[in-house]
Parts: C-alpha cells; sequence; structure tokens
C-alpha cells in the first residue's frame, strides 16, 4: 500500500520538525499557525496549502520540493521514510570529509 501524499508531508515534517528539536506548539508559532493545524498536517488529516508549506519549508530549511517527492510502493511504510528522513537531516550536519566517510560506510552495506 502506497503513502498518499498528505501521509509523505505529514512524516516529512514531523522528520524535519523533531530534527529541528521543535515541538508543534513552537512549530505553529514559528509559521504563524496553530499547534492544531501543524498536528492535523503531521497526522494527514489535512494537507497544508501552499502558503503553509512555503513557511514550513523556511523555518525547518527543507527546499519546498522535497515535500513532493515521490515515494515508490516497495518502500512505503512510514517507519521506512521517518527513517530516511531522518537520517538525511542528520547528513546535512556533516561536513564535506564526514560525508565521505557516511557514503563510503552505506555503499559497504549496500554492497557497491
Amino acid at each position: 500500500m502506497s503513502l498518499s501524499l498528505k501521509e509523505s508531508i505529514g512524516i516529512r515534517v514531523k522528520a524535519a520538525r523533531l530534527f529541528c528539536q521543535l515541538t508543534q506548539v513552537q512549530l505553529a508559532e514559528k509559521i504563524g499557525r496553530t499547534e492544531e493545524t501543524v498536528s492535523n498536517i503531521e497526522r494527514a488529516v489535512t494537507a497544508p496549502k501552499i502558503e503553509t508549506l512555503e513557511r514550513l519549508s523556511h523555518v525547518l530549511c527543507v527546499p519546498m520540493c522535497e515535500f513532493f517527492e515521490a515515494y515508490d510502493d516497495k518502500h512505503s511504510s512510514k517507519k521506512r521514510l521517518a527513517l530516511e528522513l531522518d537520517i538525511r537531516e542528520s547528513l546535512r550536519t556533516l561536513s564535506i570529509h564526514e560525508l565521505s566517510i557516511a557514503k563510503k560506510q552505506i555503499r559497504a552495506l549496500v554492497g557497491d
């Protein structure tokens, strides 16, 4: 079963929020929305308006396009997407040298 766009966006927003160590209340204040709005986005109850995505993108330092990246069916578990996003956010904090080491470690894991 593949994730809906709302689910994918919600998982991505939550992962970025947690990486930034923000509560839903703090994020809501920074984007000028309510805590309920942030909660509804993260739980895929509602899809955010484009203006809200722009604000989320800016506050969470996530390029807008990442909210819409396709996620194929064979990897469409919420847990997997959350883990991949957590790793991606962690990679952004690494120096070029550290990133090069991480790349080698990942390649060793996948057998390249």
